[in-house]
């Protein structure tokens, strides 16, 4: 139990222990509890357990476990195989390294702050003007005056025959 929750236990697990203290978990007790939390009550070692906490804390919230610490160490390996290999996968690097995937996971997304690439559509949108922009400047001039020459060739046609079919050569 977290937040409010865990301290609204805890308060009753102190109020109920000081209106019982002889007897954990008797009737009145149960009922008490069933009519507060709408659900059986824990067991006596929990009651006790959180009277304890409660009154050594003030508090019936967990504390963390500790876990183990990603050591520095550990970051440079990871690091210094992304370097080498960008592209290589969490799956294979936790292979390479030896090490769960759920660490480097964590180790790269929030010590190193590495994300996987994925193209987006502005960028698609960006290599494909510059790759027209480069496409045009790649055509020699002379070639662009000519085709320039015939759009207004055909252009002064369809002006001068009004827009009437005409087949062209």
């Amino acid at each position: 139990m977290y937040g409010k929750e865990a301290d609204g236990n805890a308060a009753l697990a102190h109020r109920l222990y000081q209106k019982y203290p002889d007897r954990w978990i008797s009737r009145e007790f149960k009922r008490e509890y069933r009519r507060v939390f709408n659900h059986d009550a824990p067991t006596a070692k929990s009651i006790k357990k959180w009277h304890d906490t409660f009154l050594a804390t003030r508090s019936v919230l967990k504390k963390h476990g500790g876990g183990r610490k990603t050591s520095d160490e550990m970051v440079a390996n990871v690091q210094a195989t992304y370097e080498r290999s960008p592209r290589k996968s969490l799956r294979r690097a936790s292979r390479e390294l030896q090490a769960p995937k759920s660490t480097l996971q964590r180790i790269v997304h929030e010590r190193l702050k590495l994300y996987a690439y994925k193209v987006q559509l502005m960028q698609h949108l960006r290599d494909l003007r510059e790759r027209i922009i480069e496409a045009i400047e790649s055509v020699p001039e002379d070639m662009l005056q000519r085709a320039w020459q015939e759009i207004v060739h055909l252009l002064d046609i369809v002006t001068v025959t009004a827009g009437a079919h005409v087949e062209i050569r």
